[in-house]
């Protein structure tokens, strides 16, 4: 029994250094984010590669973050955006809500299909809703 046990630990244990702790992410993805403004108020289209780094299960939210929130971005609200994939790009529209305490961005992840694979994390820059 205490063999068996021990194998179990074992797998386990081994499984998990195999897995990925912290997903890819940096300027390079970012930068594969683009949004345009349209010609309604606070309306915006992206464009945003269906896949990435051989990972295509793509997950597109807008995200609200604390003005306060000393250059980073974190997600307070959120909101999962609908696309559709053209010509290998996922392509969609959405709103921005102008929030006093909260700025928008959006926040991008493909993820893996499988275990211990790295995922990919993105992020827009804030959305400039001023001049709309």
């Amino acid at each position: 029994m205490k063999f068996v046990i021990t194998l179990i630990s074992l797998f386990c244990i081994s499984t998990s250094v195999w897995s990925c702790t912290f997903p890819m992410s940096g300027e390079k993805y970012n930068k594969q984010i683009e949004i345009i403004s349209t010609k309604d108020t606070d309306v915006y289209k992206f464009i945003i590669p269906s896949e990435m780094e051989g990972l295509d299960e793509l997950e597109v939210n807008l995200g609200y973050s604390p003005k306060n929130a000393e250059g980073f971005k974190f997600m307070q609200e959120s909101q999962k955006l609908d696309f559709k994939v053209i010509d290998g790009n996922a392509v969609g529209t959405f709103t921005v809500v102008q929030k006093e305490t909260l700025l928008p961005f959006l926040h991008v992840v493909w993820w893996p299909e499988t275990a211990g694979v790295c995922g990919v994390v993105a992020s827009s820059d804030i959305i400039d809703v001023s001049n709309s």
